[in-house]
């Protein structure tokens, strides 16, 4: 697992509490910047009212101790994810059609996990642990998944095993672990969240947080990606992706990106080397090879990978989480994935495959 020190923040202007997650356009709350710009938006106001109606379907439908992890889970995706790749900051306003089209997937992922909207992916349905405190006990955990509705692949078949075995965890290390100990010996807070996944076909990739607390003043935390074939029982390796041999070439367009940022001489060679009298520049060092070729750090969106490195998993050196991104345009040549998923490549084979099955479907087809 990849772990960073987890800072949390709760964005007042947000109410989730219960069910409801619709947004608060008053005076004080919409001078939040990430406000506003849904706030003076009627296309963004109306994908907000279709987002909370998604999710209040799918929250009413759930018992209660999954509700209480739904609503952790939808607070987390609108504290960061609402705004993924929109340029939402306090100096430039938010990209409105990038934050649409955050906000039209996450009303179609509640209604595919609902039951009440078309997935041609293959629908998700949602599962939750929850374990409060209780007076006696300093122990807490909470654990949200998601499985395939309709197992009909050896890879939604082990795509839900994962899950199930994550919530057997949960439930096993409250019943092993709460018994009222004081001390807190064990981890007192502790959570393992699926979010939304990015699917493609017969992809999928799954983001996972997680965090521990422990009574210190930090508690631990980190994302991992669940990449997945949907036709392989085996999670996506890096061979899966690259031939070996050009395993340094793309590399090094993730170190490009990664190295000036003064994570300091963990990351590469020290400085310039001769070889037969000639010099070379630095290239990537064995330890940032062995993280970059571990895909539980890819994140797919279908348009790039985005290559995450967890606090200090580059070395003593680094400087808190570091990332790099590689577009498909770039990677597509070096790639054995193909076509990658989401491409245009990608869906217009989904295309294709949805027409010969409906053609195949209809009266008189032979």
């Amino acid at each position: 697992m990849k772990w960073l020190i987890l800072l949390a923040t709760l964005f007042g202007a947000m109410s989730c509490a219960g069910a409801a997650n619709a947004l608060d356009c008053s005076e004080e709350s919409a001078k939040d910047y990430r406000v506003a710009a849904i706030c003076h938006s009627p296309k963004l106001l109306q994908a907000d009212r279709d987002l909370n109606d998604a999710y209040q379907k799918l929250y009413n439908g759930r018992p209660k101790d999954e509700q209480v992890v739904l609503v952790h889970m939808q607070r987390e995706w609108l504290l960061g994810d609402r705004e993924a790749g929109c340029s939402a900051t306090k100096d430039h306003s938010v990209d409105e059609e990038c934050l649409y089209n955050n906000m039209q997937r996450r009303i179609d992922f509640f209604r595919s996990a609902d039951g009440t909207g078309p997935s041609t992916q293959g629908r998700l349905v949602f599962k939750g642990y929850y374990l409060p405190k209780k007076k006696d006990s300093d122990i807490s955990i909470e654990v949200s998944v998601f499985e395939f509705a309709e197992p009909d692949s050896v890879g939604k078949k082990a795509f839900n095993k994962y899950s199930e075995d994550l919530l057997g965890d949960g439930n096993k290390h409250g019943t092993d672990d709460n018994q009222g100990d004081e001390s807190c010996t064990g981890s007192c807070e502790e959570t393992i969240m699926m979010s939304q996944p990015f699917q493609s076909g017969g992809f999928i990739s799954t983001p996972i947080d997680s965090s521990e607390y422990t009574g210190g003043a930090h508690g631990l935390g980190g994302t991992s990606y669940e990449n997945r074939r949907l036709n392989k029982q085996e999670l996506l390796s890096f061979a899966d992706m690259f031939p070996e041999y050009y395993a340094a070439e793309v590399a090094k367009l993730c170190w490009e990106q990664v190295a000036p940022d003064g994570n300091g001489p963990s990351l590469a060679t020290d400085g310039n080397y001769t070889l037969d009298g000639k010099e070379y520049p630095p290239f990537p060092s064995d330890n940032f090879m062995k993280a970059f070729k571990d895909p539980a750090g890819w994140s797919f969106d279908g348009k790039a990978i985005t290559v995450i490195f967890g606090e200090q998993e580059l070395g003593a050196y680094q400087e808190g989480v570091q990332s790099c991104v590689l577009p498909y345009d770039t990677i597509s040549q070096f790639s054995r994935l193909s076509p990658l998923p989401g491409s245009p490549e990608d869906l217009a084979l989904q295309a294709r495959m949805r027409e010969r099955t409906e053609h195949a479907k209809a009266p008189g087809a032979k």
